[in-house]
């Protein structure tokens, strides 16, 4: 009788069939797991912060308006250097994109700083130097180098009579000293001198980050506001004086130690993490706008502009574009 149950059931409620279609939509996550797993950013302290990549989305987006609007000015009549640009807004607005540039800077301080901050204030292992400086040349050399051979290409079939003399200039460009040798920015990559400015900064954080071997906080913050303030205030005496000092990290030195800071205020005072807060979050909707009118001060502005240098009126293969380009 159970037996008779249990065939009727059976026959009642067949077993659904199998998915024929799974097979195929477990291989196809596999794929996007193992995709998304190559192509996953593994960061210098081992911890990823969401927050510093919209940071990082800001700075590329103000560099990136910055240089269009540079070509606009250039290519069309109406964005002209004369009062139609500085009454347009959005031309106005452009040109606060050449200080996207100094919040990388402000970036890499913080994120190259929390290894050694955390060795120093956590009691975290000591980070490996070695791999911390094949880790920065892995990072930067393939896609720089690709670049620099491409552009040289294009120099060949567009201007091959001006490439001879562009050799010298090649290989400074390749050994990251271009401006600290030339005292300009590359004549074959002219945008690369900031990125020269990372490398020197990438040589000097194992000892830069010293700092956090003190052990009072107020010590050490106040060491790293005073050193801050000090630069400025050199830059201000031999700034003006210096060619080369303007396209080295002495020029720009005082983001890479707010980064530190913040790197600081970070482990110490935040516990390595972020609270949501919608408190926040309306303060910082109000306070970009801030920003950007604060670094269209005419001050800041005219102090800036005035310690930049322009690079020499020869052959440029990656700014002929557009000379304000090279500029940031």
């Amino acid at each position: 009788m159970s037996v008779t149950s249990e065939t009727q059931s059976a026959a009642v409620c067949p077993e659904p069939p199998q998915d024929s279609g799974a097979p195929i939509a477990s291989f196809f996550e596999r794929l996007a797991e193992r995709v998304l797993r190559a192509f996953s950013r593994e960061t210098s302290s081992g911890r990823f912060i969401p927050e510093m990549d919209g940071l990082r989305f800001v700075a590329i987006a103000m560099v990136v308006l910055f240089h269009l609007n540079g070509y606009l000015m250039v290519k069309t009549a109406f964005y002209e250097h004369g009062p139609v640009a500085q009454r347009d807004w959005l031309c106005r607005a452009a040109l606060v994109g050449s200080h996207g540039v100094e919040l990388f800077f402000v970036i890499s301080g913080f994120i190259l700083a929390l290894p050694f901050a955390t060795h120093h204030l956590a009691g975290a292992p000591a980070g490996n130097l070695r791999k911390y400086y094949l880790r920065r040349l892995a990072r930067l050399e393939p896609p720089y180098f690709i670049t620099i051979v491409l552009l040289m290409a294009l120099g060949i079939l567009v201007h091959a009579d001006a490439v001879p003399a562009l050799y010298s200039h090649l290989a400074a460009s390749l050994a990251y000293m271009h401006s600290l040798i030339y005292g300009a920015p590359s004549t074959v990559l002219g945008v690369a001198w900031s990125l020269e400015i990372e490398v020197q900064f990438y040589l000097l954080v194992p000892v830069l980050t010293l700092v956090f071997a003190i052990r009072n906080p107020t010590l050490r913050r106040s060491l790293l506001v005073a050193a801050t303030l000090t630069s400025l205030g050199a830059q201000t005496l031999l700034l003006p004086h210096g060619v080369r000092f303007n396209l080295s990290i002495f020029a720009y030195v005082q983001f890479f130690l707010i980064g530190f800071l913040l790197a600081d205020v970070f482990l110490t005072s935040w516990k390595s993490s972020l609270r949501g807060s919608l408190y926040w979050d309306m303060v910082a909707l109000a306070g970009w706008p801030l920003v950007f009118i604060a670094l269209q001060s005419r001050l800041l502005t005219e102090v800036r502009h005035g310690m930049n240098v322009k690079p020499p009126k020869s052959f440029r293969i990656s700014s002929g574009c557009c000379e304000v380009c090279t500029t940031f």
